[in-house]
């Protein structure tokens, strides 16, 4: 079955970008993570979030930018995050149903059912072991 579930690229970078700023704070989020299990003090205000599709491999990639030469502390190192280095903090692959059958079969599952919305953007598939 050849259905493309790919959306364009206007449509995609919006939903990473948008104007409520949920996946921003959702990434910016991260900073407040990486304090609590590093035991560092990084600050949000700090980095800006940033995000586009890459056509060439169908991902969404977002990056937290630092605004500032930092460092940090743990372990008992020192490590320099410099202005505007890029820390990636998600990739989300986007499929078409023949690319995400393949990567399933590849898995050792094969689709059993699936379901569509009516513009056909979005999936649910019900896999099971081969």
């Amino acid at each position: 079955m050849g259905v493309d579930l790919i959306k364009n690229k206007r449509i995609i970078e919006k939903a990473y970008n948008d104007s409520k700023g949920i996946s921003a704070k959702f990434n910016l989020n991260l900073i407040n993570r990486i304090n609590k299990v590093l035991k560092t003090n990084l600050k949000q205000k700090d980095f800006k979030y940033s995000s586009h599709y890459n056509e060439k491999i169908n991902s969404v990639e977002c990056f937290l930018i630092s605004k500032k030469d930092q460092k940090l502390f743990f372990s008992n190192k020192e490590f320099v995050i410099k202005k505007n280095e890029k820390i990636q903090t998600e990739i989300s692959k986007k499929f078409t149903f023949n690319t995400f059958s393949a990567l399933a079969t590849s898995a050792g599952w094969k689709v059993k059912k699936y379901w569509f919305d009516e513009n056909k953007h979005y999936s649910i598939f019900l896999l099971q072991n081969q």
